[in-house]
Protein backbone atom coordinates (compact mmCIF):
# COMPACT_ATOMS: atom_id res chain seq x y z
CA UNK A 1 0.00 0.00 0.00
CA UNK A 2 2.85 2.59 0.70
CA UNK A 3 4.36 1.86 -3.17
CA UNK A 4 0.64 3.18 -3.90
CA UNK A 5 1.29 6.89 -2.16
CA UNK A 6 -0.41 5.26 1.30
CA UNK A 7 -3.60 4.24 -0.55
CA UNK A 8 -5.55 1.69 -2.25
CA UNK A 9 -9.46 0.49 -2.92
CA UNK A 10 -10.80 -2.73 -2.31
CA UNK A 11 -13.90 -4.04 -3.72
CA UNK A 12 -15.50 -4.38 -0.47
CA UNK A 13 -19.27 -5.00 -1.59
CA UNK A 14 -17.44 -8.38 -3.21
CA UNK A 15 -15.81 -9.15 -0.44
CA UNK A 16 -19.08 -8.84 1.59
CA UNK A 17 -20.84 -10.65 -1.10
CA UNK A 18 -18.58 -13.45 -0.88
CA UNK A 19 -17.82 -13.50 2.71
CA UNK A 20 -20.92 -12.23 4.41
CA UNK A 21 -20.34 -13.86 7.77
CA UNK A 22 -16.93 -12.78 7.97
CA UNK A 23 -16.75 -9.67 6.21
CA UNK A 24 -18.03 -7.14 7.48
CA UNK A 25 -19.63 -3.56 6.07
CA UNK A 26 -20.22 -0.89 8.19
CA UNK A 27 -23.16 1.68 7.85
CA UNK A 28 -23.85 4.17 5.05
CA UNK A 29 -23.29 6.58 7.96
CA UNK A 30 -19.73 5.55 8.68
CA UNK A 31 -18.20 5.33 5.57
CA UNK A 32 -16.43 8.24 3.53
CA UNK A 33 -17.44 9.72 0.77
CA UNK A 34 -14.64 11.00 -1.77
CA UNK A 35 -16.13 13.38 -4.13
CA UNK A 36 -14.22 14.02 -7.27
CA UNK A 37 -14.83 15.64 -10.68
CA UNK A 38 -14.53 13.33 -13.44
CA UNK A 39 -11.98 14.33 -16.26
CA UNK A 40 -11.60 11.17 -18.16
CA UNK A 41 -13.31 7.86 -18.69
CA UNK A 42 -11.69 5.11 -20.39
CA UNK A 43 -14.19 2.07 -20.52
CA UNK A 44 -14.39 0.90 -16.75
CA UNK A 45 -11.50 3.53 -15.84
CA UNK A 46 -12.00 6.63 -14.37
CA UNK A 47 -9.30 9.93 -13.69
CA UNK A 48 -10.44 12.36 -11.26
CA UNK A 49 -9.89 15.61 -9.33
CA UNK A 50 -10.40 15.09 -5.25
CA UNK A 51 -12.79 17.50 -4.68
CA UNK A 52 -12.49 16.89 -0.48
CA UNK A 53 -10.08 16.35 2.26
CA UNK A 54 -9.73 11.98 3.17
CA UNK A 55 -10.32 11.77 6.96
CA UNK A 56 -7.21 9.25 6.21
CA UNK A 57 -3.93 11.98 7.18
CA UNK A 58 -1.00 9.15 6.59
CA UNK A 59 -1.72 9.62 2.22
CA UNK A 60 -1.07 11.31 -0.30
CA UNK A 61 -4.54 11.94 -0.75
CA UNK A 62 -5.39 16.14 -0.64
CA UNK A 63 -7.82 17.87 -2.27
CA UNK A 64 -6.96 18.75 -5.65
CA UNK A 65 -5.24 15.02 -6.04
CA UNK A 66 -6.29 13.17 -9.26
CA UNK A 67 -6.72 9.77 -8.52
CA UNK A 68 -7.25 6.86 -11.04
CA UNK A 69 -10.28 4.31 -10.48
CA UNK A 70 -12.91 2.18 -11.58
CA UNK A 71 -16.26 2.26 -12.22
CA UNK A 72 -16.95 -0.60 -9.34
CA UNK A 73 -15.23 2.02 -6.97
CA UNK A 74 -17.93 4.87 -7.75
CA UNK A 75 -21.50 4.78 -6.32
CA UNK A 76 -23.49 7.53 -8.38
CA UNK A 77 -22.64 10.06 -11.16
CA UNK A 78 -24.08 13.55 -11.34
CA UNK A 79 -24.28 14.25 -14.65
CA UNK A 80 -24.87 17.59 -14.57
CA UNK A 81 -22.95 19.10 -11.63
CA UNK A 82 -24.03 22.68 -10.08
CA UNK A 83 -21.30 24.34 -10.96
CA UNK A 84 -18.15 23.94 -14.23
CA UNK A 85 -15.23 21.47 -13.30
CA UNK A 86 -12.74 24.38 -14.26
CA UNK A 87 -14.13 27.01 -11.67
CA UNK A 88 -14.23 24.21 -9.07
CA UNK A 89 -10.79 23.13 -9.95
CA UNK A 90 -8.99 27.20 -10.07
CA UNK A 91 -11.15 28.01 -6.93
CA UNK A 92 -9.38 25.05 -5.12
CA UNK A 93 -6.04 25.90 -6.49
CA UNK A 94 -6.46 29.72 -4.92
CA UNK A 95 -7.24 28.32 -1.52
CA UNK A 96 -4.13 25.78 -1.54
CA UNK A 97 -4.88 22.99 -3.39
CA UNK A 98 -3.71 23.20 -7.12
CA UNK A 99 -4.79 20.29 -8.70
CA UNK A 100 -2.16 17.46 -8.72
CA UNK A 101 -0.84 15.28 -11.54
CA UNK A 102 -1.60 11.50 -11.31
CA UNK A 103 2.11 10.98 -10.98
CA UNK A 104 2.66 12.85 -7.53
CA UNK A 105 -0.89 10.92 -6.18
CA UNK A 106 -0.06 6.94 -7.26
CA UNK A 107 -3.21 5.26 -8.09
CA UNK A 108 -3.89 1.64 -6.47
Amino acid sequence: MLRHGGWELDDVQGRHAANPDTFWLPSAADLERMWLWVERLDGDDIVGVLQNMPLATHTRLVIGARVGLRRTDIIDLELEPPVEMDDAVAAMAEVGFPALAERDVLAP
